[in-house]
């Protein structure tokens, strides 16, 4: 995995993402050639999976523009040149985001949702008091603010990260606040994406490699489920977007489970 030290997290071409790359063992069932044009905003982009899902954007030639939705206030000064190159050129807006004004007041940000064709929710929470925060506050704040001001939206994903229940934990209730608040707006399309744990690798807390040390063994024998990379989970939301675009019809919200997510990460490796 790359290491990002005093940088911008955004580089695709360092990351050696392929659009064709990843689309490709999909050709035979859906057809990407006349893929539309679309804009991108990921909240929590500079987080472990979403700065991954930045990269891809940024390296496919089919996205006009990817709005970062970052809490840094210090970020857009350390872009490298590259990336300066893409602010510039319009493909890259870097966006700080106060939450608690998007709770009070969410027609603040209007202009940041408005146009945008795909919003991702990768937003977490480093303890479980901040997790429970962004849950039942952050999330269904950012959903309301979709619902009511991205009038261009096809495709609403969001990460719901479920551990198991022999771990102990997180909040499952507020967990289930944070999906229903997305289901029932009844976007075009959702994507619920619940993995048990993410190997946020070199963005990882001492507690989660810790964590990681004392659960490596149950893993390996299957007890526990293992951690999904956050580039292959980044790659597998990236993926279904663009076979929803290809099958280009609304359909019911999709919880994509650890089975069904660790099967598009396999395709890849």
């Amino acid at each position: 995995m790359t290491k990002y030290v005093n940088a911008s997290p955004w580089d695709p071409l360092q990351d050696g993402y392929h659009t064709d790359t990843i689309l490709r063992p999909h050709r035979r069932k859906f057809s990407f050639d006349d893929r539309p044009p679309y804009r991108a905003l990921v909240a929590g982009a500079t987080g472990a999976v979403g700065q991954h899902l930045v990269a891809l954007f940024l390296a496919d030639p089919m996205c006009l523009n990817v709005t970062a939705l970052t809490r840094r206030e210090d970020l857009v000064g350390k872009l490298p040149q590259s990336l300066q190159k893409e602010v510039t050129q319009g493909r890259l807006t870097v966006t700080t985001m106060n939450w608690d004004r998007l709770v009070q007041q969410s027609s603040h940000y209007a202009s940041v949702f408005h146009g945008q064709n795909y919003i991702a929710m990768c937003v977490g929470g480093a303890t479980r008091n901040e997790s429970e925060k962004i849950d039942t506050e952050y999330v269904r704040a950012f959903v309301g603010a979709t619902k009511a001001h991205a009038d261009s939206l096809r495709h609403y994903s969001q990460i719901s990260i479920r551990p198991s229940r022999y771990i102990g934990l997180g909040a499952l209730t507020t967990k289930d606040i944070a999906e229903q608040s997305a289901v029932r707006c009844l976007f075009p399309r959702t994507s619920i994406w619940c993995p048990s744990r993410i190997d946020r690798g070199d963005k990882a807390s001492w507690r989660e490699k810790g964590h990681r040390l004392i659960t490596g063994w149950y893993e390996y024998v299957g007890f526990f489920p293992s951690a999904i990379p956050a580039h292959s989970l980044a790659v597998s939301i990236f993926l279904d977007f663009h076979r929803a675009e290809a099958q280009r019809r609304p359909s019911a919200p999709v919880r994509m489970e650890i089975s069904e997510i660790w099967r598009l990460v396999n395709l890849h490796m």
